[in-house]
């Protein structure tokens, strides 16, 4: 991967070490040398370190499994999908008082 020497892109690089090449940015000669260039890391598939089941895993720990909140947001999914169906089937049918 290529990215412009930025701090968020240090900092992304903190936990995915040996796969980012840096360029000054501004510097398009630069740029385009990387470009060019065979990458200066290793191309192959690999398993990176933090990803997102690894965040899932330090969600739960810091906050508990939480099996229960799973159940009011689906059903609060329902009944916004199902008052909506009501509220466009009034409109298109002429129900709506004006």
């Amino acid at each position: 991967m290529i990215a412009s020497r930025t701090h968020t892109f240090l900092q992304f690089a903190r936990y995915h070490p040996d796969t980012i090449e840096f360029f000054d940015i501004g510097n398009h000669l630069e740029l385009a040398g990387l470009i060019l260039a065979r990458p200066q890391f290793d191309t192959r598939e690999r398993v990176l370190t933090f990803n997102v089941e690894t965040n899932k895993a330090t969600y739960l720990a810091a906050n508990g499994d939480m099996p229960g909140m799973a159940e009011p947001a689906v059903a609060a999914r329902i009944k916004a999908s199902n008052s909506f169906g009501r509220t466009i089937g009034n409109l298109s049918s002429g129900d709506a008082k004006e």
